[in-house]
């Protein structure tokens, strides 16, 4: 089974994604109780855009190892491709709580609050990744877009311009539309 893990894992790093299943799921034959066989399988299979799958492993490792905040995580992305976004911010939220540094769940929760027009939830989960990681230029992007429909011009045009100067162009796009005189 360490070989076969080991070579999935191999197959991610190459993108050969549907190999990488194959592996995975033989690992889970001969060890049902490996998260890791399940999470890395998720993975792959997310890779490969078939979400319900993902979910379903991504759950299971959940059940094997419920302190593994990647799984909650990547569960919650999953959720949100398939548009789940209230279920999505669950699992955001619960690997937060796992893990209460993770940009990626931080950023992952407030784009699914934008989706659900939660826009105060994502201007302030947008400023807790901007604590965790000041040079994030999705979090001022985003932050600014969560401020333009809260009215709040000035605190968008700001943050636009923050992530312009950390290199976003996106950000350029913004300023340009709605920033100028």
């Amino acid at each position: 089974t360490d070989a076969l893990l080991n070579r999935g894992l191999a197959e991610m790093d190459l993108e050969a994604y549907e190999g990488a299943e194959m592996d995975f799921t033989r690992v889970i034959q001969y060890r049902p109780d490996l998260a890791p066989a399940y999470y890395n399988r998720g993975l792959a299979r997310f890779s490969q855009g078939n979400y319900t799958g993902a979910v379903s492993d991504f759950s299971e490792a959940i059940k094997l190892d419920p302190a593994t905040a990647e799984y909650f995580s990547s569960r919650g992305a999953a959720k949100a491709a398939e548009q789940l976004y209230q279920d999505a911010i669950l699992d955001f939220t619960a690997a937060l709580d796992l893990r209460p540094l993770d940009l990626n769940s931080c950023l992952n929760r407030g784009l699914a609050y934008l989706y659900l027009k939660e826009y105060e939830k994502a201007e302030e989960d947008y400023t807790r990744a901007m604590d965790i990681a000041p040079s994030d230029t999705t979090a001022y992007l985003y932050r600014g877009v969560a401020r333009q429909y809260l009215d709040n011009r000035t605190g968008a045009c700001d943050d636009w311009k923050a992530a312009m100067n950390l290199g976003s162009e996106k950000a350029r796009g913004y300023l340009e539309k709605y920033c100028s005189p």
